[in-house]
């Protein structure tokens, strides 16, 4: 969220480290602009108060995989909803890089055992697999044929007409056909991150989820 939404120098498609999301962009939604404030303060604090602080933000991207318990976060909801849609609903064009909750996890741990490497940085968590909302959904239905989990992907124009009595889309509207790509060169060269491919971790999720039903 820090991150995907700044604007890219022409001729760089991928996001890495050094980039900032733009948080006076037009369509930032209450979330990006939080995760971006709330680390640009962390650092701010550091270099100001605090320079003897050993400090490493982890930034994870879209986190799928089977969470510890019943308490979980937004990504899992999302797949949540997926399972749960309804025959015939279509799905907006938007979609997210993803990682395994397990990498991220990992990243922590290599962060604290490698300070050499790790100290002042920030690093990226993200397994470089992009998945369309749709996507996301094909796989779904594919794993589990018997709930037949819709796939259709919605026009453009039907989401921005749907999103004028939902405001809960309008984040997605201005979000619609971009794919945000993101760089894990850093954290696969400092931590030693092998990532596991997400396609995996979004069925582990959805067995989950369906285990609780």
């Amino acid at each position: 969220a820090a991150i995907v939404n700044a604007e890219l120098p022409k001729g760089r498609t991928v996001y890495n480290e050094n980039d900032w999301t733009d948080c006076s962009k037009l369509g930032i939604s209450a979330y990006v602009k939080s995760k971006t404030l709330a680390e640009k303060a962390v650092w701010a604090w550091h270099h100001e108060h605090a320079p003897e602080m050993e400090l490493t933000t982890i930034l994870p991207s879209f986190v799928l995989g089977a969470p510890l318990d019943c308490h979980y976060g937004p990504s899992v909801r999302k797949v949540e909803g997926l399972l749960k849609a309804t025959t015939g609903a279509k799905l907006p064009n938007y979609g997210y890089s993803c990682v395994d909750v397990c990498d991220i996890a990992l990243m922590h741990v290599r962060a604290m055992e490698r300070p050499k490497d790790s100290v002042g940085r920030r690093f990226i968590g993200s397994a470089r697999c992009f998945l369309w909302v749709p996507e996301m959904a094909k796989i779904l239905h594919e794993a589990f044929p018997d709930r037949q989990i819709p796939f259709v992907k919605a026009s453009n124009e039907e989401i921005q007409a749907r999103a004028n009595d939902d405001p809960s889309l309008r984040y997605i509207v201005v979000n619609l056909d971009k794919r945000r790509e993101l760089s894990n060169d850093e954290s696969c060269r400092r931590l030693g991150i092998d990532f596991r491919d997400p396609r995996e971790s979004l069925v582990e999720t959805a067995k989950f989820l369906l285990a609780r039903t």
